[in-house]
């Protein structure tokens, strides 16, 4: 299991991006990097992943095309004060689960 300590213990010390904190953003941003080594691990390319929120909550975005189908994208709320480690599995699980979805939807002719 990965570990996201450091990026754990910069949403705690980082104040709302409303209050001006760029360490806000700073994790956010980690966090996407960390998500996006994940799925390149899984699925040995790249997706588009965003994450933004505030002390509510966070989003996480992941986007993609290809796969011979339309844009896609699979959102997953995350609990920034909980630990990040089961949550990024389910939301990397939860991409495979859309992708594998897709693939199994396109026609015939496309995988040929």
């Amino acid at each position: 299991m990965f570990s996201y300590n450091g990026i754990e213990a910069l949403f705690a010390r980082s104040t709302p991006p409303r209050a001006g904190s760029t360490e806000w953003y700073d994790a956010c941003d980690m966090l996407a990097t960390a998500v996006k080594g994940r799925l390149r691990e899984r699925f040995q390319r790249g997706f588009h992943v965003e994450v933004y929120g505030d002390e509510v909550g966070l989003i996480l975005r992941v986007r993609g095309d290809g796969y011979g189908v339309n844009p896609w994208s699979v959102d997953r709320a995350l609990d920034n004060g909980a630990p990040l480690a089961e949550q990024v599995d389910a939301a990397v699980e939860a991409v495979a689960d859309r992708v594998n979805e897709l693939y199994e939807a396109r026609p015939q002719s496309a995988i040929l």
